[in-house]
Formats: C-alpha cells, sequence, structure tokens
C-alpha cells in the first residue's frame, strides 16, 4: 500500500460518505473556506518542514509528484482531505443545539500546548525543530489566536468525540507508515510512544481543534452566519430543513412581501364625514383593508 492510497481509504472515503450524510447541516460556504485556510495552513508547513529535511518520504512509496516546490502531491490531498474529516465528525456528533463548553476547550488547547512546550525545551540538545514548528503553527497561530473568537461556539461532546477518532486514527496510520518506511522524522524529541514519535501526538490533538476551529469562525461570520441574515431580512431558513430549494423559497417570499406592500399602498381611501347640525365638523381617512373603522 501506498501513502497515496492511505490517504484515500482512511480520509477521503469516509469524508466522502459522511458528506451525503449530513448535506442538510453543512454551512457550505464556510465549508469550502475552512478546507481552503486549512489547505494553505498546512501545505505552507509541509513545506517549510520538507524543505529543511525535518521529515524524509521514502521514494518508492510516494508518486514523487510535486506541484509546487517541496510539497508532494500526497501532502497536497492530505491537509485538506484531514481537516474535512475533522469537520464532518464534528458536526455528525455535535449536539443541535450546541452545548459549548468554553472553559474545558480552552483548558484542554492550554494544557497540550504547555506539556508539549514543556517537552520541547526539556529536549532542546536534540533540536525537535519539527516540534517546535507544530507548536508555533497549530497551537499558537491558529489554536491560540481563534480560541477566544471561537470557544463560545464550538460544541465539547462533537470537538471530544472528533479528536478522539482522529486521534486513534492519527496513531495507528502513523503506526503503520514507520512499519513500512513511508518516511522518517529526524528533528524530534527521540522520544517515542511504540513507533510513533511523541512530537506527532501534539499534530493528532492539535490539528482537529484547528480545522474545527476555522470552520466554526467562518460559519460565525456575518456574510455567512444564517441567524445574522435572519435578522437583516436577508433569508429566510429553518434549521430542521435542508438548504435544497432555499433561494426559490426567498424568492417567493420577497415577492409576495412586494406585492402586499404595493396592494397596501395603491388601496383606494374613503372620506368619512361626522355631521354635526348639519354642518361637517371633521373628516377621517379610513382605509377598509385595516379591519378596523375609526371610533
Amino acid at each position: 500500500m501506498t501513502y497515496l492510497l492511505s490517504i484515500c481509504l482512511v480520509l477521503v472515503a469516509p469524508s466522502c460518505l459522511l458528506l451525503v450524510r449530513l448535506r442538510s447541516r453543512i454551512r457550505w460556504t464556510a465549508f469550502a473556506i475552512a478546507l481552503s485556510a486549512i489547505s494553505v495552513i498546512g501545505n505552507g508547513w509541509s513545506a517549510v518542514v520538507t524543505a529543511y529535511q525535518w521529515w524524509t518520504f521514502g521514494s518508492s512509496h510516494v508518486t514523487g509528484w510535486r506541484p509546487l516546490p517541496n510539497l508532494l502531491v500526497e501532502e497536497v490531498i492530505f491537509y485538506p482531505a484531514g481537516g474535512a474529516l475533522c469537520i464532518l465528525l464534528y458536526l455528525a456528533s455535535a449536539r443541535r443545539p450546541a452545548r459549548p463548553r468554553r472553559g474545558l476547550y480552552v483548558a484542554f488547547l492550554v494544557l497540550v500546548t504547555a506539556f508539549f512546550a514543556t517537552l520541547a525545551l526539556s529536549h532542546a540538545a536534540e533540536r525537535p525543530y519539527y516540534l517546535y514548528s507544530q507548536l508555533l503553527v497549530y497551537n499558537v497561530l491558529v489554536c491560540g489566536t481563534l480560541a477566544p473568537a471561537v470557544s463560545h461556539r464550538i460544541d465539547f461532546r462533537g470537538f471530544a468525540v472528533a479528536t478522539e477518532v482522529m486521534a486513534i486514527t492519527g496513531y495507528v496510520w502513523d503506526h503503520l507508515a514507520f512499519v513500512r518506511g513511508w518516511w522518517e522524522y529526524h528533528a524530534i524529541t527521540q522520544l517515542h510512544l511504540g513507533l510513533v514519535p511523541l512530537d506527532d501526538v501534539d499534530f493528532f490533538l492539535v490539528a482537529p481543534a484547528a480545522a474545527i476551529s476555522i470552520y466554526e469562525l467562518a460559519r460565525a461570520a456575518p456574510l455567512f452566519d444564517v441567524r445574522h441574515r435572519q435578522r437583516r431580512g436577508l433569508v429566510v431558513w429553518r434549521p430542521e430543513r435542508s438548504y435544497d430549494g432555499i433561494i426559490a423559497r426567498n424568492l417567493l417570499v420577497r415577492a409576495a412581501i412586494v406585492v402586499n406592500h404595493l396592494t397596501s399602498r395603491s388601496a383606494p381611501v374613503r372620506k368619512r364625514s361626522i355631521h354635526v347640525g348639519g354642518s361637517v365638523e371633521k373628516s377621517i381617512l379610513w382605509r377598509p383593508q385595516s379591519g378596523r373603522r375609526p371610533s
């Protein structure tokens, strides 16, 4: 089995199945933006790690095609596919409405970052640049920056399930990769959990948090947040229904509002006079459409 085939079996196939199942719950614009951001961040980090040879790939287990310098096509597929699976597992497990536990989410990120930062500093003689790069990109720049903005939106049960599944899957996959010689790590702490470097455990735990945080941030943006658009009167949406036909429904609702408005303005207005002693004291404008008569 090659690295590319394993990506298709472990990440792409489950993601396609979950996409079909969860198509009515996905905010597609936010999902696309999140995958784009995950691809840019992940592939940029991977290109740097490969350029400095903090890891190397076995030539017999990869295609060798590099669409960008220092970036294999397998890595180009890996990051968006992995990010999509994290988000879909989160959506499949999250409760509706979401029940965020801001303190637990932030505490998880702080404890994981503190543990691996301590591990990296205590083994500084080994020059664990691979772990340093993870801590900088994923723990600090992504999760650390986005946590204050999205921690109140993330359903903790969905986050916990997605992280647990991805961590177990990542560990087993990494173990198989080291057994088969798909890649080797060089700038690490030299501490291992079985055959897997302990440095990689940080990635298994924090990468799902980064993907989910980016998705929730994109979903919360005013341009894509359905609740915000509802308040502005820009969209008609019911959570229990899918997005199929929503454009047609919005057009019909808008058309009905416009017709009702024009009808009410063009309705004939009659003058009703009050006669006292044979003379007209005052006139009152009365619209029959209002359903009320003047007192």
